[in-house]
């Protein structure tokens, strides 16, 4: 499945277009499409939980962002397949039955590959006022083919505290994803803690929070994020805590020392004394190190911003990001290409923010004018490039009314680059890896699962590239096991597949590098001399250079040159033959050194390999 997945990323990315377009005279920067392209989805519940979530995620395995919503007044769940143009398809039902489960008391979702066949699975959290006994937290495994099978008992993660938001990070290093669920204790006589549900290789998870240190008792915990904090390869975990503007409780920071917590929160100075509600993560400031701005209630969010020492410093009023409203879901967003983070923010009651960031602090709200503002009490929003046009849209869950989809009309006049990561492991997705892009400038960003509040992100990493028209160079690092690599010279405008150093040379995407793969490699280096990358291929650059030629070739390994015929393990006449009637009819199975040329040298090497026998 996975492999069907890689190609259907790699077909669509192809359809992507190769430059930027500008504006239609008179377009607005961003346009509200949602029922337009398909989404007529009414969001009637979510008072008691405090909104309900939603997410932009590929569900079905075709390269682009499908969308999930929540808060019907029916309880159903929203489910829409995008065509790969941005517009989607009701899948909700499955002819009249729904295909996840009706609840009026979802209250948020987070989606990762816990089994890691390839495919996003769903985690719902569920809030209900009163609820005796409480609800449990659901889990969808995903079957493919828009079907999927509710597991949660069955795995144990039904938790049944008031769960609000839920996110997804490797915290043991073992390949197999973990979930944390926020719980926010003591709400409505609901006592039950945070749980870190360790993913045990089979199906099953166990709770491990209180054993690594990543409980948090007591606290009424709304929203988390896993991030690499240290750049050093592991998940370390901040928690947002409501009712900290009262003084009784603070956000926490737990930095992964191997799979134990330590609480570093005083000595990083990020408890931030606030009603937190959401957490936008991003480089803000663009010094290679993640910044966090934490909403709150109308007191003001929280802006902090990474120091050279690892410690955190409050830059929120230079920012002026302190809105003074109820603030919810927040992201970070590049939203017009031009190589800064901007920052979205949903706010109860009023508009909602977009701050620009123009290269120097203050950051200035344009919500208004870009269209995005909404006209009041929205709690969650997400980001995808729902049209592969280069550009990322927002979709908002509005309360008494419709999800929102704003359609990004001005990113496109800017160059861009998107990235797929193939993972390592059970690790499908590579959640946690960490991408740094070079133009004239430097950018960072990371794979996460559900660290917006309540929400799922897209797992295609997205960067504007301002005027930038090719990167000069592009550095992965994948989570825990200190796996690498350096691309250089790729163009801009173009969605990239980043394979890890084990996959290079896997053209057949079976998930190894074996003998079949190497003759392939070989074939179409002889067949092609020399080729650029393009989305598809980028499994064959195994020198990271942009281009395909024979020096890849050489890194991938050759396969056994003189068994050129079936079957293929064995050297016997069949292969004498065949190479001797490639040689006279100068096909490039004969070209033994990749030189273009049909001599002796080629003669020399199948002699040479066919006496020596293949490995």
């Amino acid at each position: 499945m996975k492999a069907d997945m890689i190609a259907a990323r790699a077909a669509c990315c192809l359809l992507a277009a190769a430059g930027s377009a500008g504006i239609a005279a008179g377009a607005n920067p961003f346009t509200e499409e949602a029922v337009a392209r398909g989404i007529n989805f009414p969001m009637q519940t979510g008072l008691e939980q405090w909104g309900m979530g939603l997410g932009l995620l590929d569900l079905d395995g075709d390269g682009d962002p499908d969308a999930v919503t929540l808060g019907a007044s029916d309880g159903r769940v929203g489910l829409y397949e995008n065509d790969g143009t941005g517009h989607f398809t009701d899948r909700t039902y499955d002819f009249i039955t729904p295909r996840i489960a009706k609840h009026p008391d979802y209250a948020g979702l987070s989606a990762a590959d816990f089994d890691g066949d390839g495919d996003l699975d769903l985690y719902f959290s569920r809030a209900q006022l009163g609820a005796a006994p409480p609800a449990p937290n659901l889990f969808y495994r995903n079957d493919g083919d828009w079907q999927f099978t509710e597991i949660g008992a069955a795995a144990g993660v039904a938790d049944t505290g008031y769960t609000s938001s839920t996110c997804w990070g490797d915290y043991n290093g073992d390949g197999w994803l973990d979930l944390y669920v926020c719980n926010r204790t003591a709400t409505y006589n609901n006592f039950i803690e945070n749980k870190l549900f360790e993913n045990q290789g089979d199906g099953t998870f166990v709770d491990v929070a209180a054993a690594v240190g990543a409980q948090r008792a007591g606290d009424p915990t709304l929203t988390a994020t896993f991030f690499d904090y240290e750049q050093d390869g592991d998940a370390d975990l901040y928690l947002g805590t409501d009712k900290g503007s009262a003084g009784t409780y603070v956000n926490h920071f737990l930095r992964n020392d191997g799979g134990v917590y330590t609480d570093i929160t005083t000595q990083t100075h990020t408890e931030a004394h606030i009603d937190c509600m959401g957490i936008a993560l991003g480089d803000v400031t663009r010094d290679g190190k993640f910044d966090l701005y934490l909403t709150n209630l109308d007191y003001g969010n929280v802006l902090l911003c990474s120091e050279p020492d690892d410690t955190f410093l409050d830059r929120t009023t230079e920012a002026g990001m302190g809105v003074f409203l109820q603030g919810w879901g927040t992201m970070c967003m590049d939203y017009d290409n031009d190589t800064w983070e901007d920052v979205y923010v949903c706010n109860q009651n009023a508009g909602n923010s977009l701050f620009h960031h123009p290269g120097t602090f203050p950051l200035v709200d344009v919500a208004s004018q870009m269209g995005v503002a909404t006209p009041s009490f929205t709690y969650c929003a997400v980001q995808a490039d729902i049209d592969n046009d280069g550009d990322m849209d927002i979709m908002t869950t509005e309360q008494f009314a419709r999800v929102r989809l704003y359609i990004n009309n001005e990113g496109s006049t800017r160059h861009w680059a998107k990235f797929n990561v193939v993972g390592q492991g059970h690790n499908t997705f590579g959640i946690g890896t960490r991408i740094r892009v070079q133009t004239d400038v430097s950018q960072i960003r990371e794979m996460r699962a559900g660290h917006n509040y309540k929400a799922q992100e897209t797992t295609t990493l997205h960067f504007g590239l301002a005027d930038a028209t090719s990167m000069q160079q592009i550095d992965v690092n994948w989570p825990n096991t200190g796996a690498s690599r350096t691309l250089t010279g790729y163009p801009a405008d173009q969605t990239w597949t980043l394979y890890p150093p084990e996959r290079i040379g896997d053209i057949d995407l079976d998930g190894d590098v074996d003998a079949a793969d190497k003759r392939a490699v070989l074939a179409r280096q002889q067949a092609n001399v020399s080729e650029p990358i393009v989305p598809g291929i980028e499994m064959l650059d195994a020198d990271g250079d942009a281009d395909f030629d024979y020096d890849d070739v050489l890194l991938i390994g050759l396969p056994c040159l003189a068994d050129v015929a079936p079957p293929f393990g064995l050297l016997d006449l069949a292969d004498i033959s065949a190479f001797i009637g490639a040689f006279l009819a100068h096909d490039p199975i004969a070209d033994m050194n990749g030189d273009g040329l049909y001599d002796l040298a080629d003669l020399s090497a199948f002699v040479g390999s066919f006496l020596s026998g293949c490995p």
